[in-house]
């Protein structure tokens, strides 16, 4: 019989999403702090972050990335931030949960352009307390020339958008590529003549289900991401959508 580790989160003080951002220092954390939010990610969905390949062969695509994923926004919608487990078991994170996160001994990396925070070997004893289907989690919808970095990692719903080229399916890429990459850029443009990119991984049931994409214009809901794509020569613009479904 063996008694489950607990981690010590009486002293804990909740820090809100802009001193996360902008003032805790990077590297380990050794502040004995939490956040609180609402995870607009889902464990187990294969279209929440980019896949690299394998370090050992540059063929062979590793899902590690995708499965470690974790995006939480604040309870009030306006800021997110990434969050990485320390290993696929560890990600225990449910669309629509509310979450307390304890973050002292992870590691934060700050990025700019845009201004953005990843934090690593997050554990699934960090999570000091989750509550399921908390909220109705409504996203805050905005035209594309309305997004800002406090934008990323939140739920987005982007407006009067189109699919630039309207045919084929949303990978219209040769299958056999598959083993080699995984994400792949659809445009989309907006009322406005702005125009950004739609992640889709290629384990996505429905990026080619036979069905043409969707025609007209309409609204596109999902995880405002910053990614590169190497295969597509690296910089796709300053934001992409990663839509769930």
């Amino acid at each position: 019989i063996a008694q489950n580790q607990q981690l010590d989160y009486t002293k804990a003080e909740a820090k809100d999403f802009g001193y996360i951002k902008q003032s805790l220092p990077t590297g380990v954390i050794s502040e004995d702090i939490y956040i609180q939010g609402i995870v607009i990610s889902d464990k187990g969905h294969p279209n929440m972050a980019k896949n690299g390949n394998s370090a050992t062969n540059k063929h062979v695509v590793d899902k590690t990335e995708n499965a470690i994923a974790v995006y939480v926004q604040s309870l009030d919608g306006t800021k997110g931030i990434y969050l990485k487990t320390k290993t696929p078991g560890d990600n225990m994170f449910n669309f629509n949960d509310r979450v307390k996160v304890w973050l002292k001994g992870a590691t934060l990396e700050r990025y700019t352009n845009p201004a953005r925070v990843i934090i690593k070997d997050v554990e699934s004893l960090n999570i000091m307390s989750k509550q399921s289907n908390a909220v109705t989690l409504q996203p805050k919808e905005k035209y594309i020339k309305d997004l800002t970095d406090d934008d990323l990692y939140t739920y987005v719903r982007l407006k009067d958008v189109e699919i630039s080229v309207p045919h084929g399916s949303f990978t219209n890429i040769n299958e056999g590529y598959t083993a080699r990459m995984d994400s792949y850029p659809t445009n989309i443009r907006d009322i406005n003549g702005s125009s950004m990119y739609l992640l889709h991984n290629l384990d996505v049931p429905w990026r080619r289900d036979g069905n043409r994409v969707p025609q007209g214009s309409g609204k596109i809901t999902g995880i405002l991401v910053s990614e590169t794509l190497e295969r597509y020569g690296g910089n796709i613009g300053k934001y992409a959508l990663r839509p769930l479904k």
